[in-house]
């Protein structure tokens, strides 16, 4: 790049041998691409049915004349599995100047993950190839619990409570094997289940099942509490919701 210049010298027996001529010239580079980061990009691990932080790259004019973009192709063996936005398609790239890339993970499956960015360009080493790297991790079941607690409030002895309501759902990306479901505690015995959609069920991902207990207080006391045992192949089981409520006497005349 620059000036160049050069001489072809002839040697014969002519007059002013030897005879010497001199090419000048000047070199220039062209548009050229580059990446920063440069190539592979390894955008980590993201649990499948997730999506993870977007990641910028920029493509950058080195060269030394405007860099005109073509399209951007999306290739290799998981395109799918990636989410690429950018604002190079159909550029201009003044000496020096850049575009972006945004690339992200959303994996559809687990395990090694990869695709390629092509770039179409004026510039003499196109297709300029990107690559991404990533891996879709597997979540096991998840459970949710909503609410954690139920009180009931206050309950004259001898009688039995409106049912309260807790929703199970299956956040993870695989089945959720669900136990039989019990009620224990000190206080256990003065609740009792009123409906159960979720004992010894398969729940698949995003699914869900309730369960409605009732407190029936047998003796005058300040407080009472126990907890709803739910046993599952989640990493959290047991999982708990705690119950309270408190017993009244029943002060009215008859």
């Amino acid at each position: 790049m620059g000036a160049r210049s050069a001489t072809i010298s002839v040697a014969d027996d002519a007059t002013g041998s030897p005879q010497v001529y001199t090419f000048n010239g000047t070199g220039t580079l062209g548009p050229a691409v580059g990446f920063n980061p440069a190539s592979p990009l390894n955008l980590g691990s993201v649990d499948v049915g997730n999506t993870g932080v977007p990641q910028l790259i920029e493509l950058v004019n080195t060269g030394t004349t405007t860099l005109n973009i073509g399209a951007l192709t999306l290739g290799g063996s998981n395109p799918g599995d990636f989410i690429v936005t950018d604002t190079c398609t159909g550029a201009a790239i003044a000496v020096g100047g850049n575009c972006t890339i945004s690339a992200t993970l959303s994996p559809t499956t687990s395990g090694p993950l990869s695709m390629t960015v092509s770039v179409a360009s004026d510039a003499t080493s196109t297709p300029d190839v990107y690559t991404l790297n990533g891996n879709g991790g597997t979540i096991s079941p998840v459970v949710l619990l909503n609410p954690t607690s139920l009180s009931f409030g206050n309950v004259s002895v001898g009688d039995t409570s409106i049912p309260e309501l807790v929703q199970l759902t299956n956040t993870g990306t695989t089945t959720l094997n669900v136990g039989g479901i019990t009620i224990i505690g000190t206080d256990a015995a003065r609740y009792a289940p009123f409906t159960d959609t979720c004992s010894n069920q398969a729940i698949a991902p995003n699914g869900s099942c309730i369960l409605q207990v009732t407190f029936s207080p047998d003796s005058a006391t300040t407080f009472n509490s126990a907890n709803l045992n739910i046993p599952s192949d989640a990493s959290s089981s047991p999982d708990s919701v705690a119950l309270t409520g408190t017993e009244l006497l029943d002060l009215r005349c008859y």
